[in-house]
């Protein structure tokens, strides 16, 4: 761990502290996603008191298009003093070097913090998930669709830049080596019009990002990763994607969880956020 002026920088090896953070303010961490957090080309800031770590806060800048803020969390002992929004300072004061927008995913104690430093609501995003994958539902037999392996890793990472509006690389590729599932669909000319890769989180496969240039496709792929799963099946859906949510609602998929997307430095998300139908994790955008 570097130091960093109040605060110290957080690496992989701090995974298990950070997994312990969020069991202490009541969120569900497992292993893959705190190192998943702590490497995927973004600052993690923390603070420790007597070795443990008390709070953190994390800032991924993609590019000079959009940043994402996450992972903002205070042991409940220390909350209430102030540190939370030190914590968030702090990143936009990295920030702020850029000059890129920032977005985020509020929880709903955070947002009058996020709103008091100028955060604004431009959406939701709902969390959808399928307790039992065993349903009468036929399995759709989608042209073209074939498993992801690392010779697509290059096409995925466009795909998700064309859609989420800003170069994602080193998250992408931390997401394929912890990757449970991962489909891709091309139409008759080999060219991709739907991916989508799932991770296990404990129990639970999460599929994101799910990209596709129709909802028909994006549905495909979520029934085919499900079908490969014995266990609950999640994703978090941008709000935008209503006739998709229905879809989810007709297959068994139930809303767990409504979230505000809030952004800081400009009205909208960048991209053809059409085409983005699940998120990769809250903390990313």
């Amino acid at each position: 761990m570097a130091r960093d002026s109040q605060f110290e920088i957080l690496n992989p090896e701090d995974a298990l502290a950070l997994q312990a953070l969020a069991e202490a303010v009541g969120w569900r961490f497992h292993p893959e996603q705190a190192h998943l957090l702590l490497s995927s080309g973004g600052t993690v800031f923390g603070q420790r008191v007597q070795g443990r770590l008390i709070a953190s806060a994390g800032i991924y800048i993609y590019g000079t298009s959009l940043s994402s803020l996450g992972v903002v969390m205070v042991d409940r002992a220390f909350q209430r003093r102030g540190l939370g929004r030190r914590m968030v300072e702090r990143c936009l004061t990295e920030v702020a070097k850029t000059d890129t927008p920032v977005t985020l995913v509020a929880t709903s104690e955070g947002f009058p913090l996020y709103a008091s430093l100028g955060f604004q609501t431009v959406g939701q995003v709902y969390r959808y998930q399928k307790d039992s994958v065993h349903s009468d539902d036929t399995l759709p037999n989608h042209a073209g669709m074939s498993k992801m392996t690392e010779a697509d890793l290059a096409e995925v990472i466009r795909m998700d830049e064309v859609a989420f509006g800003a170069p994602r690389s080193a998250l992408l590729h931390t997401l394929f080596s912890q990757m449970q599932e991962g489909y891709m669909v091309r139409d008759a000319t080999g060219a991709v019009r739907g991916m989508a890769i799932a991770v296990c989180r404990g129990a639970c496969l999460v599929i994101g990002p799910l990209v596709a240039h129709a909802e028909t496709t994006a549905m495909a792929l979520v029934q085919r990763i499900a079908a490969s799963f014995d266990g609950p099946v999640r994703l978090d859906v941008p709000s935008h994607q209503a006739a998709f949510v229905a879809q989810l609602a007709s297959h068994g998929f139930r809303e767990r969880m409504a979230s505000p997307v809030m952004c800081l430095g400009r009205t909208n998300l960048p991209g053809q956020r059409d085409l983005l139908f699940a998120i990769a994790d809250p903390a990313f955008g």
